[in-house]
């Protein structure tokens, strides 16, 4: 599924011009291989740790685990950041499409009415 956000990401980015999508998608892509290579192997040494012969390497084991799961919402926090940008400039370019073509729109009426008013006179 998140690889289909990714090819989404590509896509926006094509037809928008806006490369922030196609980052976006990376990033949020990027957390399958750092669950897999990085936090899966801690998260194995610990389960397979029973609880009664626990030693002092399992809180290290529990730290490591910790910051690294860390690590995996700040990626989250980051695709999201990433998107949100992707997204509000997407905004402020329809937005900015939408003022020029009133401002063509009013000056084709203030055009129009000159006209209007020379012809009355």
């Amino acid at each position: 599924m998140l690889s289909s956000f990714r090819c989404l990401g590509a896509l926006a980015a094509w037809q928008t011009s806006n490369w922030w999508w196609l980052v976006g998608g990376v990033v949020l892509l990027a957390n399958w291989p750092f669950t897999l290579l990085g936090i899966m192997p801690t998260n194995n040494k610990l389960m397979a740790i029973h609880p009664a012969s626990a030693t002092s390497d399992v809180h290290q084991l529990v730290k490591t685990w910790g910051l690294l799961h860390a690590g995996r919402s700040a990626m989250g926090a980051v695709t999201t950041l990433v998107l949100l940008t992707a997204s509000l400039q997407e905004r402020g370019s329809a937005l900015v499409a939408q003022r020029r073509e009133m401002a063509l729109l009013c000056s084709s009426t203030a055009v129009q009415s000159t006209r209007l008013l020379l012809e009355l006179t």
